[in-house]
């Protein structure tokens, strides 16, 4: 009877550690799987990059991937389209972008670690796009738009989600200053200034189209967009997930060490 109470406890003791070993392997994939994975585009008005797909390294305002030098997708001249863009840690990405402009605007004629200092736009009463294409089917992902022209004369931009849907984060507008004007801007980033936030969803089939048009209100002539970062946001069923690896690991502990006392 105590050999049987022995084995009994030694097989609780196995399932539990089961239980927790699962969790863990379970713990490090998912937590791999919902590690943001975050595409950074610039447009640079630079005609010598209309071919081009280069990086610069620089921070955009998101930086939640962890990389301390992000690889940045470096698109130049008006109008064009490349797949396979770099993802923020340099790995390949299925993610594909599109756009068309009526025109660009640069202060540089190489990449530049000034996000702001480049741009596509959209003329007075004009819509353009940018389509983004490779997303994952119905998937959820946060968006940063950057629209100004580097301070050399105000400019924003109105932004809306055609394709797919989506809408301004809490605490985020739709429409970047037309009023916001700082001299060499190279970097200095305020949300509803020259950046916003838009919470979106690829379509069925994982694209999502952006509309960029001058902004409302008067005060420029154009709408500029210097670049997004895009972003994955981790399902509710994968968090769901990791808090049952964290479960699994803190029973493993709590009945070893009844075991050991």
């Amino acid at each position: 009877m105590f050999t049987n109470r022995i084995l009994k406890s030694h097989s609780i003791s196995l399932s539990l550690f089961s239980i927790a070993a699962v969790s863990t392997m379970m713990f490090g994939g998912v937590a791999s799987m919902v590690r943001a994975s975050t595409v950074d585009i610039q447009f640079l008005g630079a005609p010598t990059l209309s071919a081009a797909k280069s990086y610069n390294g620089q921070q955009g305002a998101y930086t939640g991937d962890a990389v301390a030098s992000p690889t940045w997708n470096v698109l130049g001249w008006g109008s064009g389209t490349y797949s396979n863009l770099l993802a923020s840690n340099d790995a390949t990405t299925n993610v594909g972008v599109s756009y068309n402009s009526s025109g660009p605007y640069d202060d540089s004629t190489t990449p530049s670690n000034g996000l702001l200092t480049g741009y596509i736009y959209a003329s007075n009463n004009t819509t353009n796009t940018v389509t983004l294409t490779g997303l994952t089917a119905s998937g959820n992902y946060q968006l940063y738009l950057y629209g100004q022209d580097g301070g050399f004369s105000a400019a924003g931009a109105d932004y809306s989600i055609t394709t797919g849907s989506g809408s301004p984060a809490v605490g985020s507008n739709a429409q970047t200053l037309n009023s916001l004007n700082i001299t060499g801007n190279t970097g200095t980033f305020q949300e509803n200034a020259n950046y916003v936030i838009f919470n979106v969803t690829a379509d069925a089939a994982g694209t999502l189209v952006i509309n960029y048009t001058a902004p409302t209100g008067g005060g420029g002539s154009e709408g500029d967009i210097n670049g997004l970062q895009i972003t994955t946001v981790p399902e509710p069923s994968s968090l769901g997930l990791i808090l049952l690896g964290c479960m699994g690991l803190m029973i493993g502990r709590k009945y070893t060490t009844r075991r050991s006392a």
